[in-house]
């Protein structure tokens, strides 16, 4: 017999609590592994723990997750079931997105800084490998859960959904606002040099080094900007046809 349709409801918790604390220990994993790289050095106890732990809790969920998805495909997702699994996804594609744009600044600042200041050092265990490990993290857990909502037929059911549009508008706004605060340094930042003030803001003589911080939030912040704004355009574009042609 096929299984009732309202047997995902508590798998839902359950897959978005085993996904993120497998995705915090993941991200321990990586940045030790990357420090490791660097020639920073952990405890080998606690790194083959962490890593039995994100196996488990990662099997756990993939459990779960076939399971959720086995039901879908027998009895079809429809109201609060489909409603829970919107929160699900669009919940994690907006945490696994910030991992990624926050991590990716900070590595592209720290680049930036070591390009432009010969006295700065990779310090082993710093903040290159935590950042890069951050942001790993999150590419691995939003390209998993966008590409999963971009699979036919969830991306129809979910393109007029209302919990698709507040991910995105809350991802515009979050990139607009950083944009504008990080250009609204470099502006700062420039001017206060050309009127001959030496330390606009306390910042060192380097100010090109200065600029590495809001430069970084600027691209990368400003490419997600520009990328969000394109899908919910598309979106809307989509769920107007299809209307019209109803």
């Amino acid at each position: 017999p096929a299984p009732p349709a309202g047997r995902d409801a508590p798998l839902v918790p359950v897959l978005e609590a085993t996904r993120g604390a497998a995705a915090v220990l993941l991200g321990g994993r990586l940045g030790g592994g990357a420090g490791l790289v660097v020639g920073s050095c952990t405890a080998g106890a606690a790194r083959a723990r962490t890593a039995w732990v994100s196996r488990l809790l990662l099997a756990f969920w993939f459990y779960h997750l076939r399971v959720a998805e086995a039901d879908r495909a027998a009895v079809g997702q429809v109201g609060t079931s489909a409603t829970l699994r919107r929160w699900y996804a669009y919940g994690l594609l907006f945490l696994g997105l910030a991992f990624l744009l926050f991590g990716a600044r900070s590595v592209l600042q720290q680049v930036l800084v070591l390009l432009v200041d010969g006295r700065q050092t990779i310090v082993f265990g710093g903040l290159i490998p935590a950042s890069l490990a951050t942001m790993l993290t999150g590419l691995g857990l939003w390209g998993f859960h966008f590409r999963w909502t971009s699979r036919e037929p969830l991306r129809s059911d979910d393109r007029g959904s209302t919990l698709r549009a507040a991910e995105g508008f809350l991802v515009l706004a979050g990139s607009v606002a950083l944009t504008l605060v990080g250009a609204s340094q470099l502006l700062y930042y420039m001017l206060a040099r050309a009127l001959g003030i030496q330390h606009p803001g306390g910042v060192s003589d380097n100010l090109l080094a200065a600029l590495a911080g809001p430069g970084s939030t600027v691209v990368v912040f400003g490419l997600a900007w520009v990328w969000t704004r394109r899908g919910l355009a598309a979106d809307a574009g989509a769920t107007e046809a299809a209307r019209q042609a109803g």
